[in-house]
């Protein structure tokens, strides 16, 4: 990945002497201030985290790595097959039947998408499809926009 930053600010060589003069943490606010008003040059992408607990409900076991391969070669590389990435975790929630804390391993699949019905049908799909493969009560879902370029 890559990022740039389009300030048409020139670098210049600090002598020593203002920083002997206490005036280095002056000129170093100034920097800040001046190049506050820079923009990222890489355009605003969107993109979708979903966290799935591996504990499948109704207190079957957990959702094994072949079962979780399976499901990603099933539902979500049909879904995006130009990728996605998948991230190992440790999830953490109050239940709200019991209030209980509850700990479970979890994934997180990372999407980064355009913003259109297809693909926010596209994931509805695996979310529903997990949901329903698993026994799980939700998925969680979280959407944003983030400047990136591949």
């Amino acid at each position: 990945m890559s990022f740039s930053v389009n300030c048409n600010a020139k670098s210049r060589r600090m002598r020593p002497s203002l920083a002997r003069r206490g005036l280095l943490p002056s000129l170093a606010l100034a920097a800040v201030v001046a190049l506050g008003g820079c923009a990222p040059t890489v355009p605003c992408r969107n993109y979708t985290q979903l966290f799935f607990g591996l504990a499948i409900g109704d207190g079957q076991g957990e959702v094994s790595e072949p079962l979780f391969q399976a499901f990603l070669a099933e539902v979500v590389t049909p879904r995006f097959p130009d990728g996605f990435t998948v991230i190992d975790a440790i999830g953490q929630y109050r239940q709200q039947s019991t209030q209980t804390i509850i700990r479970e391993k979890s994934r997180i699949i990372l999407l980064v998408h355009p913003d259109d019905g297809t693909t926010d049908a596209a994931i509805a799909a695996i979310v529903a499809d997990y949901k329903q493969r698993f026994h799980q009560e939700a998925v969680l879902r979280l959407d944003g926009c983030a400047a990136a370029t591949f």
